[in-house]
C-alpha cells in the first residue's frame, strides 16, 4: 500500500492552520526522498508545513515526544505499506496533538496497537505433521510446490519432482532448509547459538538493513509470537525463523536480489512446534503466497543443526525468480546435531544436494517466477 506524502497546506499564509490535529500520520513520508530508511524518514517541511520532526518535538502548550520513542513510531508507520487499509485507518484515528498528550507508556501502547493493526500475531503452536506438505507431483499451476524438486537430468532449463517412495518429505523426514550468514563467523554463531529471531538483535534491526527501532514495543519482546503482515499476509522475516520444507526453496534465501556464497542449512525438526505461513495463507484474499513453503519458528538450537553446505547466488532475474548454483564436490559439513539425527534425515539431505550439484555440473540454474510466488 502507498502512503502518499502529506498533502499540500495553504491559506493565510499558514496563519490559523492547526497542524497538530492532523492525522499522526502526517509526520512520517514513505519513501524518503534521500531513499533513506524509516529511522529517517520524517515528513519534510514545506512552505507553511513544519514537518513532521518539528510537530513531534518542537516545545509548545503539549509535552515533546523523546527521540527514541518517535523512532517508534516512525518504524510502525513505515510498516503500514505492508498493512491492510483498516491500519491505516486506526493510525489517522489519532491526533498528532492527542500523541503528544499522551503520557510516555500510553504513546508505546498506543505504538504496540497500530503493530497490532499492521502484523498480526501468531502462536508457535503446530506440530510438523500439522503443517501443509502437498503429495501433488505437479509444478504447474499456480498452488504449492511439491516437498522436493530437481533439475531435470535430461533438459537443465527444466525441474521436476525428485522421484521419493513418499510424496510427503516434508512430514516423512521433518528436516528444513534455510539460508544464513555467508562467512566463517555465522558457521560460529550457528553452532554455538543456533538460529534465533533478527529482532532480538537491536544492532541489526537499526541498521542499514532493516532501519527500525522495536526496543521498548511489544513488537520486540514478544517473541512467543510470529508475526504476519496484514497486507499480503507473509510473514514479517524478523519475528520468526523461518525455514523452507525443500532445499529448493531455501536456495531463494535471504533475498532475490542476493549475489554471493552463502551458507546453506538443513536444520531437524523433529518434536519441534512451529508456525505453519504457508497453512495461513491459503484462501486469503491478497495473499503472496510463496509456493515452495515456508515454516516459521521461535528458534532452532543447536543441537538441531544438521549441517551446512555454501552455495552462490546469483540475483534475480528481470523477470522474477532467482539464481543458484551448486559448487561441484559441494558436501554437508556437519553441524552439532548431526550425530542426533533421525532415521533417514542424513541421506534425505544427501540425495537433495546430489540431485542439484550432479546434474549439469551445479548450476548456475535460473528458477524462472513462475516457482516463487503465486499472483
Amino acid at each position: 500500500m502507498h502512503i502518499p506524502p502529506p498533502p499540500p497546506h495553504g491559506g493565510g499564509g499558514g496563519q490559523g492552520i492547526d497542524y497538530l490535529n492532523r492525522p499522526l500520520t502526517e509526520v512520517f513520508r514513505y519513501p524518503h526522498p534521500n531513499n533513506a530508511l524509516p529511522l529517517a524518514c520524517f515528513s519534510p517541511a514545506q512552505g507553511n508545513f513544519p514537518g513532521g520532526q518539528a510537530l513531534l518535538t518542537n516545545p509548545g502548550a503539549d509535552p515533546v515526544v523523546p527521540a527514541n520513542v518517535c523512532q517508534n513510531l516512525l518504524s510502525a508507520l513505515a510498516s503500514l505499506r505492508l498493512a491492510n487499509d483498516a491500519a491505516r485507518q486506526f493510525v489517522e484515528q489519532t491526533t498528532i496533538r492527542a500523541f503528544r498528550q499522551l503520557p510516555g507508556a500510553g504513546q508505546i501502547a498506543l505504538i504496540d496497537q497500530i503493530w497490532d493493526h499492521i502484523a498480526t500475531p501468531h502462536v508457535f503452536n503446530q506440530a510438523i505433521g500439522a503443517m501443509l506438505d502437498p503429495n501433488n507431483a505437479n509444478l504447474g499451476g499456480h498452488g504449492p510446490l511439491p516437498g522436493s524438486i530437481c533439475p531435470n537430468p535430461a533438459n537443465a532449463a527444466q525441474f521436476v519432482k525428485r522421484g521419493l517412495a513418499n510424496a510427503q518429505p516434508f512430514h516423512q523426514f521433518e528436516v528444513g532448509f534455510r539460508i544464513e550468514g555467508g562467512d566463517n563467523g555465522a558457521i560460529q554463531r550457528v553452532h554455538n547459538g543456533g538460529m534465533t529471531q533478527q529482532r532480538l538483535n537491536h544492532a541489526f534491526m537499526v541498521g542499514p538493513n532493516r532501519g527500525l527501532e522495536l526496543a521498548g514495543t511489544a513488537i520486540a519482546n514478544d517473541v512467543l509470537h510470529a508475526r504476519v503482515w496484514t497486507g499480503n499476509h507473509d510473514i514479517f522475516n524478523e519475528t520468526a525463523v523461518c525455514v523452507a520444507r525443500s532445499f529448493f526453496g531455501a536456495t531463494a534465501f535471504p533475498l532475490r536480489d542476493s549475489n554471493g556464497n552463502f551458507h546453506l542449512w538443513a536444520v531437524n525438526l523433529h518434536g519441534l512446534q512451529g508456525f505453519d505461513v504457508e497453512l495461513h495463507q491459503q484462501g486469503l484474499h491478497g495473499m503472496r503466497h510463496w509456493r515452495p513453503g515456508e515454516k516459521a519458528f521461535q528458534a532452532i538450537p543447536a543441537n538441531r543443526v544438521l549441517g551446512h553446505v555454501t552455495i552462490h547466488r546469483g540475483g534475480a532475474p528481470g523477470g522474477g525468480g532467482w539464481i543458484v548454483q551448486i559448487p561441484n564436490g559441494a558436501a554437508w559439513v556437519p553441524g552439532p546435531g548431526h550425530g542426533a539425527a533421525q532415521a533417514g534425515q542424513l541421506q534425505y539431505m544427501d540425495d537433495e544436494l546430489a540431485a542439484w550439484r550432479d546434474h549439469h555440473h551445479g548450476g548456475p540454474f535460473t528458477i524462472p517466477a513462475a516457482y516463487d510466488f503465486a499472483d
